[in-house]
């Protein structure tokens, strides 16, 4: 069974991701520049042009390198919170921070957790690093905040100037505080298009920071773009033929705009590759030139997209969805316009579950036009967008669905500035052929407020405008061509009359008058009609008003209590900084008063410390001569036995030496001495009808009567299309309003959670300043308490140093006579420390032997025992477990019972130090032992050259 083909290594339109690092190349030297710039600036701004790979090097370049510890001193571990600006800046940072894998938590306070965390960013500049402080971080852990496509908060600041500049300017306020807390390991990466480079002056703060940490993407050499061509393939083990690698970096050549074309061109040539190719064949040409190359791929690619979409209904949802997704910019250029998902379901007229499955032809894997990735389920408020501006220029469909869209949001915009004209009474209703452009965009366009960018009192404004205009437009030809039609009756009446006699012209005059009596009394029941729908749609719209005014006076009842809820929130925030700084002054206060009381008691404890030393001294000092005299006999007792050591370690020296060089062993002078002290130093009416007579005079009445009564019948379908149009726009308005009272009650329900965190967050901070307070008082307490006893315990070491000092000047002179023998003693020890210096080696090696004796023997008995007595310790020294072990061994070995006799078997090992002593074991391996070691076992074991002496070859004699 053939093994499967490789998975694709290129990404195509989107950007690369961080677990696709190792398929990123020619950017290596980038990357290390970014990682040096963040360390020095903690805010980077990575700037470059469309499809210069902002984002990829950023992504898989930067953060990859991060967790591999690259920056130096800042560790392994990074929280990486990655975000666009969007609609609605600080919420999606606030949903950015809330991951698990950043600041977030699961489990059931995971929603309180999140409404607190953008609460606290919503609440100060700081909020970014209070969320930090307070979610209590390991250390050695860093928090970096990637802004991808920062230039998307420039078009949210003009979208709605009130409410969203104030917005823009707190998101940019966080991201500057958060990379100015020195105490906080928190780092901000933001790319940015250059082309908006010059809008960063609208926000405090962000040129200056910008100009520090500002990174201009340099062009790729020719070497880093065939890396990026050849490197995936590489990874996936497949090799780039070298006439496409040629070709392609002939046809990329300086425009390296083109990146993201030649990344989605080369995806779909490793597709055509895996499809058909022989083992070890190369990517080359032909699978290149299959799939359209880099000037067809990817309008093929989208054209088959749209192909597998199912019917007219999702083709028409793909239309309007990209026209959403696209616009002009000012110079003509198609740019790319993200979305919400709410706003794309009004403008494309469809289900939530119709848009998402129209999305997903287009993000399928192995099609990365539309983002989010595949993959990612779609909420309301998720963003739209397409992945690269390359897919408007080289797709032909979308080039003409963005000219199409171009033209209709011009003639949108001339119809919305001809209304508002009109309303202001400085423009007439449109005519031919403005109405006829006009009728034609409504009926190709179907537009919606939500279509016109949700502007909707100025769209339904247009739109009432362009109905009243054709409306008008039809009454005028509709009067025009029934004048005609009367007038050439007329005519044809008088010329009969002139050529018939007098009696037929009366004839036809009184069917004329019957005629016209027809016509005028049709044209009464229409105005009387007319006057009862006029009537009913007074009532409709008056009802209307009555709501709407019902309405406004319920919005502005929740906009009160909105703002009262504000005023009480501002309030409870004062309150709670107030109580913050008090806390602080409180805090700052307990740490003094307890470092003064930690003084004090430290130097109460001194003071204690040096009373009772001067007391134990006094005491000392009281029998300074005994003591002093005793002191003098055990030193030199003490030297007598250092002498007599000194005796038997040198003589156990020319035991070792050659005999030639015994007499050159002779003994050190003294060694300097350090006293105690130098070695404890070193730690927003029409008129009445007139009368109509009841039986006209003449048919000239009649006409007058009819044109009075066409002019009225007029007026009131204006009306009652005024009517109609306000009954419309009231509707829609109350609906409006409907969706603002709830949007209200929404945000009082927020407000007052807010509140009631607040009032929470206010008796806490109430309780631990009380309790701040009170361990403040019992502190100043407790110091003046320490203080005054110090003062008497001072007193008490006053007296007793003086009575020591008298003490110490008479016991000055017995300490001189101790001197003397003190350093004899000194020298003596540092003789007895060289010489077992040299013994020391020399019983390892006796050890050593003893151990590896395969066969209980007499030999490892007397090497055990010959060891113990050079042993450079003294006989009962428990410091020297070596010696003691293999004495140990070797007599469990050669006689068990006496070994049960001096330790009984079961003992724990830490407990035979404490059972017997090394000389007591070396006496009974003496007992057991009768012969002394031969010259041979002398030379094998003994140091080179070692003399022989039989004597000191005996097991027991010491």
């Amino acid at each position: 069974m053939a093994a499967p083909p490789p998975a694709n290594p290129y990404p195509g339109l989107r950007a690369f991701e961080p677990d696709e690092h190792e398929l990123f190349f020619g950017r290596e030297r980038e990357t290390d520049e970014l990682r040096r710039r963040l360390r020095t600036t903690r805010l980077l701004a990575v700037i470059g042009s469309s499809g210069s790979g902002k984002s990829s090097l950023v992504r898989s370049g930067l953060i990859p390198s991060l967790h591999g510890g690259f920056m130096a001193g800042a560790g392994t571990s990074w929280r990486v919170a990655i975000t666009r600006p969007g609609e609605d800046p600080i919420g999606r940072l606030a949903d950015a921070l809330d991951r698990p894998e950043v600041l977030g938590v699961a489990g059931a306070q995971a929603d309180m957790r999140h409404t607190l965390l953008e609460v606290t960013l919503r609440d100060s500049s700081l909020g970014v690093a209070e969320a930090v402080r307070h979610a209590g971080l390991p250390a050695g852990d860093n928090v970096l905040l990637l802004v991808d496509q920062f230039e998307e908060l420039f078009r949210f600041r003009r979208s709605r100037p009130s409410q969203a500049g104030d917005d823009a300017a707190a998101f940019v306020k966080l991201l500057l505080e958060a990379a100015r807390c020195p105490e906080l390991p928190i780092y901000v990466v933001l790319t940015m298009r250059s082309e908006f480079i010059g809008e960063c002056i609208a926000f405090e703060g962000l040129p200056e920071a910008v100009n520090a940490g500002q990174y201009l993407i340099p062009r790729m050499p020719r070497d880093a773009l065939r890396a990026a061509i050849t490197g995936p393939a590489a990874v996936r083990g497949a090799t780039i033929a070298p006439r496409l690698l040629a070709r392609l970096l002939n046809e990329v050549g300086d425009d390296l705009d083109r990146l993201p074309v030649l990344q989605h061109a080369l995806m779909r040539t490793w597709d055509a590759w895996s499809r058909d190719h022989a083992p070890g064949e190369p990517v080359d040409v032909c699978h290149y030139e299959v799939m359209g190359t880099m000037e067809e791929a990817l309008s093929r690619h989208a054209g088959e997209a749209y192909a597998e979409l199912d019917g007219q209904r999702e083709r028409a949802i793909a239309e309007r969805l990209f026209k959403a997704l696209t616009e002009t910019s000012e110079d003509g250029r198609g740019v790319r316009r993200p979305t919400a998902v709410q706003r794309l379901v009004e403008v494309c007229g469809a289900s939530a579950a119709e848009l998402e499955r129209v999305i997903d032809r287009f993000r399928a894997p192995g099609r990365a036009f539309l983002q989010p990735p595949a993959g990612m389920p779609l909420a309301p408020q998720d963003i739209v967008d397409i992945s690269h501006e390359s897919l408007m220029r080289l797709w032909t469909r979308l080039a003409s669905w963005v000219r199409e869209e171009a033209r209709a949001i011009d003639v949108y915009r001339r119809l919305a500035r001809s209304a508002a004209q009109h309303a202001a009474g400085e423009a007439s209703l449109w005519r031919p052929p403005e109405l006829t452009i006009g009728l034609r965009w409504a009926r190709e366009t179907r537009p919606s407020a939500a279509w016109a960018g949700g502007e909707g009192a100025a769209f339904e404004q247009a739109m009432r405008f362009l109905r009243r205009s054709h409306q008008v437009y039809r009454l005028k030809v509709g009067l025009a061509a029934a004048g005609t039609a009367t007038a050439v009756a007329l005519a044809i009446a008088w010329f009969a009359g002139q050529a018939r006699e007098q009696r037929a012209q009366a004839e036809h005059q009184r069917q004329e008058n019957v005629k016209l009596q027809a016509e005028v009394t049709r044209l009464q029941a229409a105005t009387a009609a007319s006057a009862q729908a006029r009537q009913a749609q007074s009532e409709q719209v008056q009802a209307l008003r009555d709501r709407n005014a019902e309405l406004k006076s319920r919005v502005a009842t929740l906009q009160q209590a909105r703002s009262d809820i504000e005023a009480r929130v501002a309030t409870l925030r004062e309150a709670n900084r107030a109580l913050e700084a008090e806390l602080g002054r409180l805090a700052a206060e307990k740490t003094r008063l307890r470092e003064r009381s930690n003084a004090l008691d430290a130097a109460f404890a001194r003071l204690t410390q040096e009373a009772e030393d001067l007391a134990v001294r006094t005491r000392q000092l009281g029998r300074v001569a005994p003591m002093l005299q005793a002191q003098l006999a055990a030193l030199r007792a003490q030297v007598d036995a250092l002498r007599e050591r000194n005796r038997m370690l040198a003589r156990l020296v020319r035991e070792t030496q050659p005999c030639e060089e015994v007499q050159s062993v002779g003994l050190p002078g003294p060694a300097p001495t350090m006293s105690i002290e130098e070695t404890l130093a070193r730690a927003a009416p029409v008129a009445p009808l007139a009368a109509i007579p009841p039986d006209p005079a003449s048919s000239d009445a009649l006409r007058r009567l009819i044109d009075e009564l066409s002019r009225q019948l007029a007026a009131l379908l204006e009306e009652r299309a005024r009517l109609r149009d306000e009954a419309a726009w009231l509707e829609k308005e109350n609906a409006l309003l409907d969706r603002q009272r709830e949007a209200l009650q929404r945000e009082n329900a927020r407000l007052e959670q807010e509140r009631a965190a607040l009032e929470v967050r206010q008796r806490a901070l109430r309780e631990a300043a009380a309790r701040a307070e009170t361990e403040r008082q019992a502190l100043a307490a407790r110091v003046e308490a320490s203080q005054a006893r110090n003062e008497r315990k001072l007193a008490e070491v006053e007296a007793a140093r003086q009575a020591h000092q008298d003490l110490e000047r008479r016991a000055v002179a017995e300490a001189d006579a101790i001197g003397a023998a003190s350093r004899d003693a000194d020298r003596l020890r540092a003789d007895n420390q060289r010489l077992t210096g040299i013994m020391t080696r020399h019983a390892e090696r006796l050890l050593r032997g003893a151990r590896s004796a395969e066969q209980p023997s007499d030999l490892a008995a007397l090497l055990a025992v010959k060891a113990w007595r050079w042993a450079p310790y003294d006989t009962d020294d428990a410091a020297q477990p070596a010696v003691y072990n293999t004495l140990w061994q070797v007599l469990s070995r050669i006689d068990d019972a006496t070994a049960r006799r001096l330790i009984a078997p079961g003992d724990p090992a830490a407990g035979k130090l404490a059972t017997t002593r090394s000389a007591v074991l070396a006496q009974a391996l003496c007992q057991s032992v009768t012969r002394p070691l031969t010259e041979a076992e002398w030379r094998r074991f003994m140091p080179e050259a070692a003399c022989f002496r039989p004597e000191a070859a005996q097991p027991c004699a010491r």
